[in-house]
């Protein structure tokens, strides 16, 4: 009888081919039993809705440059915020320290007698191009205001209009930054490096991602008293593990403070959602009511 064959153990041949079979099976689990391997970053890009005008055909797609933001989380809305501070917060004591030291700053001397404040205004208006952040919210606009006003025994109001606005305390934020125009390489051909200047973002794959144009605003329309804008409005998306285009879509929005917080020594006592058309708020936290306001601005 023949036990060998081409110098092997037919056996042993089997047992080799039965380790493969489960080495491969045990590769196979491990392969399912792990999330599928994914991009470090991908690419992203705005579009804006609105072709170039030239003699290109068909018409390229108009790019925007964008700010944007990415994480696991993000908890937002479109628009501004107003915070209420009261006489004991220390953002109001930082200005009437100011105010009552201004005169001596201004080389008033009291000879005799004394110098005291009895009353007290300051206001003051800022633009900010960019994303800057106020107790636990960030803000993210180009042409964004942030408007100051203190008055002395009374409080300080610190309104902000912005395109949007993210509850960083609610969110998980992991990172943020701009797309502007620029060339950056894409690649190669035959050796040498391929350019584009159409702004674009690199940004780890599978997280959520709020994107926010700073261009393409189409159409600006005044309607009662505030203004509403058409065009690359906030978007938020998750990406997956590919480059791809977020669409900026063609929708009205606004920078007015859809929301008013009130703070005091102890911090938020109260959160109001405002309705700017109609000039109403509703106190959300911590007892729910509705109450008429004057307009925001």
């Amino acid at each position: 009888m023949e036990k060998y064959k081409n110098g092997l153990n037919p056996l042993n041949g089997m047992n080799k081919r039965i380790g493969l079979a489960l080495l491969m099976t045990a590769l196979i689990i491990a392969m399912l039993a792990a999330p599928i391997s994914a991009a470090e970053t991908v690419r992203v890009k705005v579009d804006n809705g609105r072709p170039y005008y030239g003699r290109s055909s068909p018409p390229l797609v108009k790019y925007d440059a964008f700010y944007y933001l990415y994480g696991d989380k993000i908890s937002w809305w479109q628009g501004g915020a107003k915070f209420i501070l009261g006489t004991n917060t220390p953002e109001y004591k930082v200005i009437e320290e100011f105010m009552l030291a201004l005169p001596s700053k201004l080389g008033i001397k009291v000879l005799a007698g004394e110098l005291y404040l009895v009353e007290g205004y300051v206001k003051a208006k800022y633009v900010f191009d960019g994303i800057i952040q106020f107790k636990n919210y960030m803000f993210v606009d180009r042409g964004g205001i942030v408007l100051v006003e203190w008055e002395y025994g009374t409080g300080l109001n610190v309104t902000i209009y912005s395109k949007t606005t993210i509850n960083a305390s609610a969110s998980q934020i992991e990172g943020y930054g701009f797309a502007d125009w620029g060339l950056h390489k894409v690649g190669e051909w035959k050796g040498k490096p391929i350019y584009d200047n159409t702004p674009t973002a690199y940004i780890p794959a599978n997280k959520k991602v709020l994107i926010i144009p700073v261009e393409g605003v189409v159409m600006i329309e005044d309607y009662r008293r505030y203004e509403q804008y058409l065009g690359g409005g906030p978007t938020l998306v998750k990406l997956g593990d590919r480059g791809r285009t977020v669409k900026a879509g063609q929708i009205f929005w606004d920078r007015e403070p859809d929301y008013w917080l009130t703070y005091d020594d102890e911090g938020l006592v109260e959160l109001w959602k405002v309705d700017n058309w109609f000039n109403k708020a509703v106190l959300i936290w911590p007892t729910p009511h509705e109450v008429e306001v004057s307009p925001a601005r």
